[in-house]
């Protein structure tokens, strides 16, 4: 967001600094726009890595992500998916989104950093009137986001979702103001109890949205490259000494550290999309920029709160206070390069002016000397003009001639490869949620599939066995499309061994009248209790559970993975009460790795017995999360299962 000026001394000095030092760039040789862009032609294959690591890493390749920020539509600030209730603002436009992304895509832009929650004015839902835990998603966000992403797959552009931006931490609004939910969520980041809520009622959910029309999900969708969690998250800590005059509540580095570190991990353990944050300046993203406070959003600032809490690439921003004096300090990308800021990742120029105010250059010239300085990518700041630091059209054809010029470097070709993500670490204690995986109903036919595409995390269902076992044809998954049997594969023999090998009991149980020993339930979107009395099938209670919204979740884990050796299937009853509920069965091992998707047999007023091999969930060496989820994205009935356990 564009800031020219900060109500603190720190601030204040810097900007006043640039203000006495105007004259003196405006007039140094190095600030002449054309002597610029041609130093830039000539050194950055000099100055950049043969590897191009100093480029962002997806879709197998490595890219220079150029673009242009949407922090809001029709000047909707928080409404562009969102609804703020209190006035009935939603401002996304199908018409004008289709429109603003084909003129991006005729001047050859790759990306575009897109704002949805802002202060929180209209989504997340909260539980409160003033903070609060988040209860979930309003109904116009996740379609309006949906559809956003499909106009992109059209147009050969991809999506950065900025999650939340400084503005959360202002003081508490009030209805008729900025909306009731506006600012005050200081405890959404101090609260561990909330933040979790976050991420399992709005993060995790909104990446198991599918796209209609095509095989993902939100979270798996090509043209969404990633999530920016915060945006200039500095102006809102308290050790930083740079706290916007708007916020009296700011949080520590330690806490905001935490923040981001547990939903980077969320993205990366639910997602195969990249996590970064929008940092105000240089100032705090590098250890040896001149003046620089140091790099506090650094993999060990962050992985020590979540193993796969890190950033994919850093993303700093850049207006002219930065610009400073060159020699006691500056944060200017345009005067520091990318190596002499000592960045051990690639750095996106997440916001620079899209008039070049201050920056001593124009628009081509300022993008040729981020370029040639080694950065990663720009997105200038605002397609929509929102404030001072220019429009679209200021830029547009620089843009243009830019991306013609650095073809090879800005367009995004798909299918080398998958975009890298974490390597398997075990999960923490956050919760993953379940992204809902598709399905394909069994069929003795070959037909084509649902409506409800598949995703790439879990892919695409199988039809369980049940009993007794049924004769269907078991479609490949998604992606790629690989041969599955159409049976259950039967457990390999154990050879012999020199000395007696300990045979695991009969069954190993989950739940029986209550759940075993370090299981927990991690459900949601659902009503559950886990010792109903009233319908059961084997002891003295049941779980009965009931879905208040799509693609919720019957979840249980445990902290210590079940071992799956000795064992053959997952086996448990079910009775839909004549609810005629339509459900999925996945699990998770203890590396966080994701099964496909098991489709049930529509549920009926009778209990059914339930077998589903492993075989058909990956032969997964252990078991930490098991869920039982909607299967048709819509609320489900009430339904009972009982007596869940491993089998043999």
């Amino acid at each position: 967001m564009h800031h020219s000026f900060r109500k603190t001394p720190t601030i204040t000095i810097q900007v006043l600094s640039t203000l006495l030092l105007g004259l003196i760039f405006a007039l140094a040789p190095t600030f002449n726009a054309a002597t610029s862009a041609s130093a830039a032609s000539t050194s950055a294959t000099a100055a950049c890595t043969a590897d191009n690591s100093h480029l962002v890493a997806a879709y197998g390749g490595r890219y220079f992500l150029s673009g242009v920020n949407v922090p809001w539509q029709n000047g909707g600030y928080g409404a562009d998916f969102a609804t703020i209730e209190e006035w009935g603002q939603h401002t996304y436009s199908h018409a004008n989104t289709d429109a603003m992304f084909a003129a991006l895509q005729a001047n050859g832009v790759n990306t575009v950093r897109w704002w949805v929650f802002a202060d929180g004015r209209g989504a997340p839902e909260f539980a409160a009137s003033s903070g609060g835990a988040v209860s979930g998603l309003d109904s116009t966000t996740l379609p309006s986001m949906a559809d956003a992403i499909g106009l992109a797959a059209q147009h050969n552009i991809r999506i950065v979702f900025n999650l939340w931006s400084f503005d959360m931490l202002m003081a508490d609004s009030s209805a008729y103001v900025k909306g009731e939910h506006a600012g005050g969520h200081t405890d959404l980041i101090t609260d561990a109890t909330k933040r979790s809520s976050f991420i399992n009622k709005a993060m995790l959910p909104m990446l198991a949205y599918p796209v209609p029309g095509t095989s993902y999900t939100i979270g798996s969708h090509p043209n969404v490259l990633g999530w920016d969690i915060f945006n200039e998250p500095e102006f809102g800590i308290s050790d930083l000494g740079a706290v916007d005059g708007q916020i009296s509540q700011p949080v520590s580095l330690a806490q905001m550290q935490r923040f981001v570190a547990e939903i980077a991990g969320a993205i990366h353990r639910n997602s195969n999309q990249l996590a970064t944050v929008g940092s105000a300046a240089m100032k705090w993203n590098s250890d040896v920029s001149l003046g620089a406070t140091g790099n506090v959003w650094k993999d060990s600032a962050l992985t020590r709160y979540d193993a796969q809490g890190f950033l994919d690439f850093y993303q700093i921003h850049y207006y002219s206070w930065m610009n400073g004096d060159g020699v006691y300090w500056s944060y200017a990308p345009t005067i520091i390069d990318w190596a002499a800021g000592g960045f051990d990742k690639p750095v996106v120029i997440g916001e620079l002016p899209a008039n070049a105010a201050g920056t001593g250059y124009t628009p081509e010239g300022l993008l040729n000397k981020l370029h040639s300085n080694c950065y990663g990518g720009a997105w200038a700041w605002s397609y929509a003009g929102v404030d001072g630091a220019g429009t679209w059209s200021n830029i547009a054809s620089a843009m243009k001639t830019f991306n013609t010029a650095n073809a090879a470097e800005v367009n995004i070709v798909l299918g080398g490869g998958t975009q890298p993500t974490a390597t398997a670490i075990p999960p923490t204690a956050i919760p993953p949620t379940a992204i809902p995986p598709t399905t394909v109903p069994p069929t003795a036919t070959a037909i084509p599939p649902t409506t409800v595409p598949p995703t790439a995390i879990p892919p695409t269902a199988i039809p369980p066995t049940t009993v007794p076992p049924t004769a269907t044809a078991i479609p490949p998954t998604a992606i790629p499309p690989t041969a599955v049997p159409p049976t259950a594969i039967p457990p390999t023999a154990v050879p012999p061994t020199a000395t007696a090998v300990p045979q695991p009991p009969a069954s190993q149980t989950i739940y029986s009248d209550s759940l075993a020993s370090g299981w927990q339930n991690w459900s949601w979107d659902s009503k559950v209790n886990l010792s109903y009395t009233k319908k059961t099938k084997v002891g003295t209670s049941s779980i009965a559970a009931t879905f208040t919204k799509a693609w919720a979740g019957l979840y249980l884990h445990t902290d210590s993975a079940l071992s799956t050796q000795g064992y053959t299937k997952i086996r448990f009853w079910a009775n839909g009460a004549g609810g005629n509920q339509q459900l999925m069965v996945w699990v998770r091992d203890a590396n966080g790795n994701g099964s496909q998707a098991v489709k049930l047999p529509t549920l009926t007023k009778k209990w059914v017995l339930v077998e589903i091999p492993l075989a058909q969930l990956g032969n997964p060496s252990n078991l930490s999360d098991l869920v039982i989820q909607d299967a048709q994205g819509r609320t489900q009935k009430t339904f009972y299962i009982d007596q869940i356990e491993l089998a043999n």
